[in-house]
């Protein structure tokens, strides 16, 4: 019996017909493929589902990504109603999101935010394609609602050379000219105020610093100014009040708080050539509740000495010549730079 079983599996090349024989093989190695599978889908643990995406709440702060609670919106009793100097525009383009002004320049434009940065970077408000202009836009990871305004806003533009766009806004740097040593604060002086409306409210802002920074990690340590949009503790608020002062190339009589609300101008600016790819941050706080719009400009003063990066120094020479900013002017800060000293 075991004789017959096996001369029918198995081919005889000296009995079996040259097709019977094709047939035997093609059963043998299909059973030897059955068995070879059966074994791999027995063995083989079945993979975990991948993680699923990340939160919105996922903010990045130091250049980490670290959890922020959820922010959430304050009740009201009815939805707030578009201002009429921004409701036709608005019909023309939805990703509107507010106006910006500063007087006695040229900027005076509508914010607009979509889901990608990269968009209105080259384009207009008309949504047409124009490399070198595009439009002034609001970041898109914490998205303006009629409700909700993120902690920082950060607002980006061209620096068109033309005296467009954030042109006026590389100004208040008061190094601006290429390899200048002499500081100038005649745009400050001249326009201490930035106004920043939403679609449903209007804002005046009092700057209180600007900085000049690098973004590559080949020219020195990039400070991530951009990543800083939600302060969900006090020393989030902190860490970036204090790096934007140690940073900043001139001091005004604007004082900061935990829960204040920021506003960031950010455009390019090339005075160590354009090989140094630079930027340049103007930092406004927003009015609180019943302060007055006036500024005392006359105790502005130049910052001989911001904390730059290694290229600039390799090219300009000189070093960091330390922390010389009235630290009473963040509440806080005294303690909190005394708590991070201690840690080191």
């Amino acid at each position: 019996m075991a004789h017959k079983t096996i001369k029918a599996i198995f081919p005889s090349f000296k009995n079996d017909s040259p097709v019977e024989v094709a047939r035997k093989c093609i059963l043998i190695i299909s059973f030897f493929v059955v068995v070879i599978c059966s074994y791999i889908i027995i063995t083989t643990e079945e993979p975990e589902p991948p993680p699923p995406p990340p939160p919105p709440e996922l903010y990045e702060m130091h250049g980490l990504i670290t959890l922020s609670p959820a922010v959430p919106e304050p009740p009201v009793d009815k939805e707030p109603v578009i201002l009429e100097e921004y409701a036709e525009l608005f019909e023309q383009n939805n990703d509107m999101i507010g106006w910006i002004n500063i007087p006695n320049t040229t900027v005076d434009y509508p914010v607009l935010q979509t889901t990608d940065n990269r968009f209105y970077l080259h384009n207009t408000f008309e949504k047409k394609y124009h490399y070198n202009v595009g439009s002034i836009f609001a970041d898109f990871h914490v998205p303006f609602t009629p409700t909700f305004r993120p902690n920082n806003a950060l607002i980006y533009g061209h620096n068109v050379g033309a005296g467009i766009k954030f042109n006026a806004v590389a100004l208040y740097y008061p190094y601006h000219f290429l390899y200048s040593r002499e500081g100038s604060l005649e745009a400050y002086l001249a326009n201490p105020l930035v106004y920043f409306d939403t679609l449903y409210e209007k804002g005046v802002y009092k700057v209180f610093a600007v900085i000049f920074i690098n973004t590559k990690r080949a020219q020195g340590d990039v400070y991530y100014y951009h990543r800083m949009r939600q302060f969900p503790a006090k020393d989030d608020f902190l860490d970036f009040a204090v790096n934007i002062m140690d940073r900043s190339a001139f001091y005004t009589d604007v004082d900061l708080r935990y829960g204040d609300e920021i506003i960031t101008l950010s455009t390019c600016h090339y005075p160590l050539g354009q090989a140094a790819d630079t930027r340049v941050a103007l930092f406004a706080r927003r009015l609180r509740e019943g302060e007055s719009t006036d500024v005392n400009t006359d105790v502005a003063w130049i910052n001989p000495s911001p904390l730059y990066f290694d290229y600039y120094y390799r090219v300009r020479g000189g070093s960091w010549a330390g922390r010389n900013w009235d630290i009473s002017k963040v509440e806080g800060a005294e303690e909190y730079i005394a708590r991070m000293e201690a840690q080191v």
